[in-house]
């Protein structure tokens, strides 16, 4: 059996957007802004008063199931900040202490929900999932972020403060996944209805 590897659609073109051949449709689609990152976003906003596109609900629900599993490190304030040395296993940023932090506080891992509930993955927009997108933008500002806390998801604009961007940024610092960020569909989550827009066929090595 030949070996093959999933490659994102779009992955080779810088600042090409990625949509579906088969259909013009608003949908989820992935950024690639320099070779080697890529960023996902949706379509139209996702949340409180938003229009709530089944497939850009998926991707939010998806990505805040990520950020909420305990498994991302963001530290609290100031205290640290990310080097420019990367991790040889990994090849993530390394976590620096500030230079008068305190010697005993560590970074501190994003949370989930208080009560332990994990997000619903099912493309439907209620109550749950606007109360995880307010829980994840109020855990950014206490870590120095400035989203906002509106309940709301908007499409990437290339800012430092909004929250479909600090999605990603938390996909990136998460445990999950290692460098390989963009193979999302190896995750045990990611909802399969998504794959068409973010993934080709499967593609034998060379």
């Amino acid at each position: 059996m030949s070996r093959a590897q999933l490659v994102p659609r779009g992955r080779s073109r810088v600042l090409r957007s990625n949509r579906h051949p088969e259909s013009e449709l608003p949908m989820p689609r992935a950024i690639t802004a320099t070779q080697s990152h890529l960023y996902f976003t949706i379509d139209q906003p996702v949340g409180r008063n938003a229009p709530n596109d089944h497939f850009d609900v998926l991707l939010v629900q998806f990505l805040l199931r990520i950020a909420t599993s305990g498994n991302v490190d963001w530290p609290t304030g100031s205290e640290f900040y990310w080097g420019p040395d990367l991790d040889v296993g990994t090849r993530r940023p390394l976590l620096t202490r500030a230079a008068g932090a305190p010697a005993n506080r560590l970074p501190l891992a994003l949370p989930g929900m208080p009560d332990g509930t994990q997000i619903s993955i099912d493309g439907d927009c209620g109550p749950q999932t606007i109360q995880f997108i307010e829980f994840f933008q109020q855990e950014m500002v206490k870590r120095g972020q400035k989203p906002a806390v509106d309940g709301q998801v908007k499409p990437w604009a290339n800012t430092l403060t909004g929250t479909m961007e600090l999605l990603n940024w938390a996909l990136a610092r998460s445990s999950w996944g290692g460098p390989r960020k963009w193979n999302l569909v190896s995750s045990p989550g990611f909802p399969q209805e998504l794959y068409k827009y973010f993934y080709s066929p499967w593609i034998p090595f060379s």
